[in-house]
């Protein structure tokens, strides 16, 4: 409770790896999620890295192709799986779409889905909602730069609605949560409203993703 190290843990290969989450699931484990360059398929792939208690790897997976492809966010569902978000480069230049992957709790896949426009997509975030469904948020490439894409799924990845939001300049969600009046609120950066260059943006919507409010400070 006084901030003493307990103990540490490094996890990788001979190349560039690196960690965007993490958690402590129900079977009091550790599970990190990110993407590397040490191993898998080539270019990055999504890394995932299961501990015990004490930071001993119980396994590791990688999920990915040949393109560039990485974890950003993992929650554990209430079915006591995993799911795994993040983005999957499609081999375009410049193109990838959100990826999600759910697996059982040894790592093995379920299921994997992607969601894509025409250009770059990017997720971000991802949470399990009280209806029994799947929030995802990230960036979609628009006309006049990137917006916040939120897309809701049922609990087998297909898609229920998606919104954009988004000005006339790059607006980039890293961060959801569902509030407990069972609302959702997107945080992120904003160089299109605010007081200039980049704001903090938060958004609050409804279930169906309709803006209820937005604000901005910077």
């Amino acid at each position: 409770m006084n901030g003493d190290t307990l103990w540490t843990r490094t996890y990788g290969g001979g190349n560039y790896d690196y960690c965007n989450s993490v958690i402590e699931t129900r079977d009091s484990c550790y599970l990190l999620a990110g993407a590397t360059l040490s191993y898998g398929a080539g270019n990055f792939d999504y890394w995932i890295v299961k501990t015990d208690a004490n930071g001993d790897t119980l396994w590791t997976k990688t999920f990915g192709g040949g393109y560039d492809d990485r974890g950003t966010s993992v929650i554990e569902t209430g079915d006591s799986c995993y799911l795994f978000a993040g983005y999957k480069g499609t081999g375009a230049v410049n193109s990838s779409d959100y990826w999600i992957i759910k697996t059982d709790i040894d790592g093995d896949t379920l299921w994997t889905r992607t969601y894509g426009r025409s250009s770059t997509d990017y997720c971000t975030s991802v949470i399990e909602t009280s209806d029994s469904a799947y929030l995802l948020a990230g960036g979609t490439l628009s006309s006049g730069g990137f917006d916040y894409w939120l897309i809701k799924t049922d609990f087998q990845g297909d898609t229920i609605w998606t919104s954009t939001y988004g000005g006339g300049s790059s607006d980039r969600c890293y961060s959801l949560i569902e509030t407990m009046d069972s609302c959702y609120i997107m945080a992120g950066s904003t160089p299109s409203y605010g007081a200039g260059n980049a704001d903090f943006w938060i958004i609050k919507t409804d279930m169906s993703g309709d803006t209820l409010w937005t604000r901005t400070y910077g």
